[in-house]
């Protein structure tokens, strides 16, 4: 009786020091395993902390990849407002006159001010849903003469230039002007002398005469 004991305490005791052992080492920080091939309550259990293990680290990934992208999202507008800002410091208008360079900046914090309420909103059910309305169309030619307003005075010295037909995406406009400026702004940082934007009803592509990025990459 005592040896069946001693079996059915050991039988307990082993997988519940795997279950510690991997809670400590999820604590640290390490990437552990846990299997423990059993139909009872302590399997059961073993079950649910790696479920809840994996469901933590899908939810950390989603919260690094939202900042990453809100970051992405905040450059642009914060880049126009500055680039604005210094030059009618300096004198000069950036769109014509000073009320309208002045308006360039007033809308770009619109857009900053929105940013900071959808984050507010992010964790409401269906909001990204409510954003992505795919049976309404946008203008695209429109955006993208905002966005080149914008981004022209990053880089005063790089000519843009545009190819465009008239073209209507489905989807909302703030997502496609995001589009736009990263696409832009990234032709714009590695250019030489100048970038071409060419939209058409099936495509939207952005050159530059910088250098190329190699093949393997």
């Amino acid at each position: 009786i005592f040896i069946l004991l001693l079996t059915w305490v050991g039988y307990l005791i082993h997988p519940l020091n795997q279950i510690r052992i991997y809670i400590e080492k999820v604590r640290n920080g390490e990437n552990p395993t846990l299997k423990i091939d059993r139909h009872d309550e302590i399997g059961e259990l073993a079950s649910a902390l790696v479920s809840m293990n994996e469901e933590i680290k899908r939810q950390e990934f989603l919260k690094e990849e939202m900042v990453q992208n809100i970051s992405h999202d905040l450059k642009t507008p914060i880049a126009t407002i500055k680039s604005y800002g210094e030059s009618i410091k300096d004198g000069i208008y950036p769109y014509e006159t000073l009320e309208k360079s002045v308006d360039v900046i007033i809308e770009h914090a619109d857009r900053l001010e929105k940013k900071v309420h959808s984050l507010l909103l992010l964790n409401r059910m269906g909001y990204l849903a409510s954003e992505d309305k795919l049976d309404h169309k946008v203008d695209m030619i429109d955006i993208v003469a905002k966005a080149m307003q914008s981004l022209k005075v990053v880089r005063p010295e790089i000519k843009l230039e545009t190819d465009i037909s008239p073209a209507f995406y489905p989807g909302s406009e703030e997502p496609w002007r995001v589009v736009i400026e990263n696409l832009l702004d990234n032709a714009i940082r590695y250019a030489r002398s100048h970038v071409l934007l060419h939209l058409s009803p099936g495509e939207c592509s952005v050159y530059n005469d910088g250098p190329s990025i190699p093949l393997d990459r």
